[in-house]
């Protein structure tokens, strides 16, 4: 599945369609439209998922959202996903699976196959402890996006929701888990502190909303994407090539530390001070380097 959702991908960059072609938001919607299409076809039915296997799916959608935004393929993956605004692979496995359970609730009940989704889904055993399959299986995901209550109500009074409602209920519920969980990881993440104040929301990030609206920036904005990415980066000794030192976080030494860049730096604080005023000038001096950054 790994490969297919790779070889999609690159088959459409490849075709013209790549990173340098398209604006990342617009890659972002072919490759939910086709690739996670053709990736995940059938994925109602997979109840038995490993977590090595949810692993190695994960690492190629990472790959290819990393790739559609030109960023480098080291860039930590709550910041790869979050700045375009994309859930992990597993999100759109659950939301697929239960928009197969709510279309199975919703089938005529003089449908053979309704009659017997009912007798199997009123015996089923959902010890998620003790049994594998279809039904422990959505069991598991209503208890997680806390949906038991139409699981309860459909058995006892044979009523569910339309298939429009059941659509926006299933997509509000996972993406307000997946930005809870998003949110909690990067509280507990003390080397994204500073991370948490740039963006807030699991949604598409200023920069490239910038660039969709002014397409002259856009090489820009793909270059300040770049050394955002890097400097969230895993931090690890790397020997700057500007002076020789060796530092853990090259972007930032690039940035605020190298003498070969103080001229950009004196041009950038001039800017600063012309365009936004005393006011805002003078906060800088007081930043800790990585505020600063």
């Amino acid at each position: 599945m790994q490969y297919k959702l790779r070889g999609t991908f690159l088959s459409l960059s490849n075709s013209g369609l790549g990173s340098n072609d398209l604006h990342p938001l617009t890659s972002k919607k072919l490759y939910n439209t086709v690739v996670l299409t053709k990736a995940v076809y059938g994925c109602e039915m997979w109840n038995s998922l490993s977590s090595q296997q949810v692993s190695v799916i994960e690492r190629g959608h990472r790959f290819c959202v990393k790739v559609m935004q030109n960023i480098p393929l080291g860039t930590r993956t709550d910041i790869a996903l979050s700045v375009i605004g994309q859930n992990p692979l597993q999100s759109e496995i659950d939301r697929r699976k239960l928009m197969f359970f709510g279309q199975l609730c919703l089938l005529p009940t003089e449908c053979v196959a309704n009659q017997v989704f009912i007798n199997r889904l009123i015996h089923c055993d959902y010890n998620p402890a003790r049994k594998r399959g279809f039904f422990p299986d959505i069991y598991r995901l209503l208890r997680k996006y806390s949906l038991l209550n139409y699981l309860h109500t459909f058995i006892n009074d044979g009523v569910f929701v339309s298939k429009f409602t059941w659509k926006r209920v299933v997509s509000n519920v996972i993406n307000t888990y997946e930005e809870t969980e998003w949110k909690d990881r990067k509280s507990a993440d003390e080397t994204l502190c500073t991370y948490k104040d740039i963006h807030t929301q699991l949604k598409p990030c200023d920069i490239w909303e910038f660039s969709k609206r002014n397409p002259k920036y856009s090489k820009q904005c793909k270059t300040t994407m770049y050394v955002l990415c890097k400097l969230y980066d895993y931090r690890r000794d790397v020997r700057c090539l500007k002076c020789g030192m060796l530092v853990q976080s090259i972007s930032e030494h690039i940035i605020i530390r190298v003498a070969k860049t103080e001229q950009c730096r004196l041009d950038f604080w001039r800017i600063i001070y012309v365009n936004f005023g005393i006011t805002l000038y003078t906060r800088f001096p007081a930043c800790r380097d990585e505020n600063l950054v």
